[in-house]
Order: structure tokens, then C-alpha cells, then sequence
């Protein structure tokens, strides 16, 4: 029961987290003061990767199943499991408000390149928040540390692969669920 209590507080900050590029996605649609927008842009971009983030907190139940078992491992893979559809609504959501806002009438044709460069984007966040423990407030409060993490990627074979793969499960996420979300906003 301890772990569960102990998981409660971490994934409670994450899921927080990954609800932020929502509104800032609604505002960056809404918007329309041009340096307004930007900022929202900007904030979206940078807390966007949070919502999938969440995805990859799945693989602490390996840890969990070490120490817990029975009725609480059960509850402790509800939560993950509901973590994973929180995650993909959130980033899907959030995405729909992007290509809302950019992707009009002279993008349409182009829909696909610009949002897989948007999801690499999103599968450099995931990289740089799992494997290089950067958190999206850091551009601001310690950007030396942000550009030090990011070329450290740029060096790595191994996390370019992973930028690529979270990229492409971005990629896949938005277009098989956008229609939901489509349907409901």
C-alpha cells in the first residue's frame, strides 16, 4: 500500500502536467494578438511532450511488481493503464488545437510532413524528459542545462533512435484518435 501512496504523488504531478498544454493549446487557437499567440505557442510546445510523457511512466510497474502483489498490483496496473489514456487524450487534444490553429487551407496539403516534424519534436521532449531528466520549466529556470542535455542527444546514436521512435508513436497516437477528439471539441 505504501508504493500506491508513494506512486500517488508523482503521477498526480505528471498527469498535472500533462493537462497545462491544454489550455495553452485552447489560448493558442483563441488568440489573436499575434505576441500573445507566440507565447502560448512557445508554452504549448514546451509542455506538449508531458502528455505523452505519460505513456512512458507505464514501465514503473516493473518496479512496482517487485514490491507489491495481489489486489494492489491489480490496482497499481489500473492506474498505469488509466495513465496511458490520459496521456494519449491529453496530446491529442492539445495537437488538435495546434493543427486548428496552423494547419489551414495552404498547410492542408502538407498536413502530414508538418505534423511528424511537430511529433519529432515532441519524441525530442520525451527524450530529453525520460533519458535526460529535463523538465519543461528548466528552459526557463536552467536553459544551460537544457542546451547541455540536447547536444548530449545530438551525440547519442542510441537517444536519436529513441527521438525517432517516440516521434513515430506520436505520430501514430494523433492520427488514430484525432477524429475522437475532433468529434467532442
Amino acid at each position: 500500500m505504501n508504493i500506491l501512496l508513494h506512486n500517488l504523488h508523482w503521477i498526480s504531478f505528471n498527469v498535472l502536467l500533462a493537462i497545462i498544454p491544454i489550455p495553452l493549446g485552447y489560448l493558442m487557437l483563441k488568440s489573436k494578438n499575434v505576441f500573445a499567440k507566440l507565447i502560448f505557442v512557445l508554452a504549448w510546445l514546451f509542455f506538449l511532450p508531458n502528455s505523452l510523457y505519460l505513456i512512458t511512466d507505464m514501465f514503473h510497474i516493473i518496479y512496482d511488481a517487485k514490491k507489491i502483489s495481489g489486489v494492489y498490483l491489480v490496482i497499481d496496473f489500473v492506474i498505469y493503464f488509466s495513465l496511458i489514456l490520459i496521456g494519449i487524450l491529453t496530446f491529442v487534444t492539445s495537437e488538435y488545437f495546434f493543427e486548428k490553429t496552423f494547419l489551414v487551407k495552404k498547410y492542408k496539403k502538407h498536413e502530414f510532413i508538418l505534423l511528424f516534424l511537430l511529433n519529432l519534436l515532441v519524441g525530442f521532449g520525451l527524450v530529453l524528459g525520460r533519458f535526460q531528466t529535463v523538465n519543461s520549466w528548466e528552459v526557463i529556470t536552467d536553459p544551460n542545462h537544457v542546451i547541455s542535455k540536447t547536444l548530449g542527444i545530438f551525440n547519442s546514436p542510441g537517444l536519436l533512435f529513441y527521438v525517432l521512435l517516440f516521434g513515430g508513436v506520436a505520430q501514430v497516437t494523433y492520427y488514430s484518435f484525432r477524429k475522437l477528439v475532433a468529434k467532442n471539441i
